[in-house]
């Protein structure tokens, strides 16, 4: 995820959600989806830059069409259904783009969320 500051204390992220490995069993509810949405509309605004979704099933689609309706417009805009690496690479600086990806960047999803965890729960978020 990267955060770019726009000068006045307000972050704009870029995510990347990646299905490989998805398993209907595992995943979120519709409900919980929804939920999700609505907290992230609600207490950050305008933070999503810009939102990747990749090697999503075929399935993502039909549940696409059922979340986004919950998701407010300019948000849902703001998504890039990606295929391959060189569609990231062309909204990602190389430098901000995990290897796993075709980036330079080292980085440890676990390492960095148990961060912003930390963040959080200092700051009284969670």
């Amino acid at each position: 995820m990267k955060s770019m500051d726009l000068g006045n204390g307000i972050d704009q992220w870029t995510i990347i959600l990646d299905f490989k490995g998805f398993s209907i069993r595992k995943s979120p509810t519709v409900e919980e989806i929804k939920e999700l949405a609505k907290i992230l509309d609600e207490r950050f605004p305008g933070r999503l830059r810009r939102g990747f979704v990749i090697n999503a099933p075929a399935l993502f689609s039909g549940i696409w069409t059922i979340v986004s309706k919950f998701i407010a417009v300019d948000t849902r805009q703001k998504f890039v259904f990606a295929k391959k690496n060189k569609t990231l690479k062309k909204y990602i600086n190389e430098d901000q783009l995990p290897s796993i990806y075709g980036g330079s960047l080292e980085f440890n999803m676990h390492e960095y969320w148990q961060s912003e965890r930390n963040i959080w729960i200092e700051n009284g978020y969670l």
